[in-house]
């Protein structure tokens, strides 16, 4: 490996480094140093994301770097919107990069690690490679592990991402993807969440590179606020979630009195009529509550079509579902089972209107092969 290094060395300035800031201490400075004595020939591309003043003196201490770029928000406004920042002044380079590698500004990632993925990266110019923490350390703080708890299980989950390491900072990206990456929504942590799930999207490969796992005071450098920015990196499936379980109430509503109604009449399957006079009613409401705010896709070709396509497989298995298991265990009121059987169709019902229904169409302007 080591060899393979040496022979990779002279194309480490097809990589440009981009470290999203937001009041950095000496440790941003310590970084660069570092990255520079053993690659002069790298660029370097800082965004002040509104730090105060007391940050100055750091970005000037940078400035002074002929290998730097130093770009200011003059507020706040997210390292999302920071790295989109550095992306959009990149693609205007007339020397076109191989790729871009990702930063922390804190002092979690070392120089090393960050030239080992670079390395990993251009053996494979084509990949995604993220730097990967391991978090089985007992004295790694309790709001990272939660947060990459969380985000790994939702992640494998929802769209079959697998990840040791789903919060790293440390991703080396083809300059080719960085078109489509401007235009993604979020400009907090939330964005980095939708990049991964961009590049599934994709069918990118993704390769991880074991790295160091660095907390510094216990991360309390980082400004990763677990309630709030939560909430933003799983704030589609909480609009899926509370969409489909009003539409669920709907239907649930409509199953009941219709079953209520026609208890005394001799309409053969009832529950299954039932399921169907309940689906026509609630992905009526449903359609239109994913279609304009869960998925936010107004122009998504041929949604409708493809919606009710998959309401209308998704209402016959429940119904059938339904019906066959109430009658094999001789159950009068199938509520319950209609409970079950609709909560797994709910998680699989959002991946493929995810992936199918309101996939988002890239035109040629957008697509990500660009040169």
């Amino acid at each position: 490996m080591l060899n393979q290094e040496v022979k990779l060395l002279p194309s480490i300035s097809k990589v440009i480094v981009v470290i999203p800031a937001y009041d950095p201490d000496h440790k941003l400075c310590e970084l660069i140093d570092r990255l520079l004595y053993k690659a002069p020939t790298l660029s370097i591309v800082v965004v002040n994301d509104g730090s105060n003043e007391k940050a100055t003196s750091i970005f000037k201490k940078i400035e002074a770097f002929p290998q730097c770029t130093v770009l200011t928000h003059e507020t706040n406004l997210g390292k999302g919107k920071a790295l989109k920042t550095a992306f959009t002044s990149i693609r205007s380079y007339s020397k076109k990069p191989l790729g871009i590698i990702t930063v922390d500004a804190d002092g979690q990632h070392k120089p090393n690690d960050i030239f080992r993925c670079i390395y990993a990266f251009l053996e494979q110019p084509h990949t995604l490679v993220l730097g990967a923490r391991h978090f089985s350390r007992k004295d790694i703080p309790l709001r990272s592990l939660y947060g990459n708890y969380l985000t790994k299980i939702f992640l494998r989950i929802l769209y079959d991402i697998r990840l040791t390491d789903t919060q790293t900072g440390l991703r080396v990206i083809p300059y080719s993807s960085l078109a489509p990456l401007t235009k993604l929504p979020g400009n907090r942590y939330e964005y980095e969440m939708d990049m991964l799930m961009y590049f599934k999207k994709e069918e990118m490969q993704i390769n991880e590179v074991p790295i160091a796992t660095i907390y510094i005071d216990s991360n309390k450098s980082s400004h990763f606020n677990p309630l709030i920015d939560s909430i933003k990196i799983y704030s589609i499936f909480f609009k899926y979630g509370f969409s489909s379980l009003f539409s669920f109430l709907i239907d649930l509503s409509a199953f009941s009195l219709f079953l209520y109604f026609s208890r005394k009449t001799s309409l053969p399957s009832q529950i299954f009529i039932a399921t169907i006079f309940a689906r026509i009613i609630s992905s009526l409401f449903n359609y239109f509550t994913n279609k304009i705010f869960v998925f936010s896709e107004k122009e998504a070709k041929n949604s409708m079509i493809k919606y009710f396509l998959l309401a209308l497989v998704q209402m016959f298995i429940s119904g059938f579902l339904v019906e066959f298991i109430s009658t094999e265990i001789n159950l009068s009121i199938p509520i319950s089972i209609k409970i079950l059987v609709d909560f797994i169709l709910f998680i699989i019902s959002f991946q493929i209107q995810r992936l199918w229904v309101f996939r988002k169409q890239i035109s040629k302007g957008e697509n990500h092969h660009e040169k």
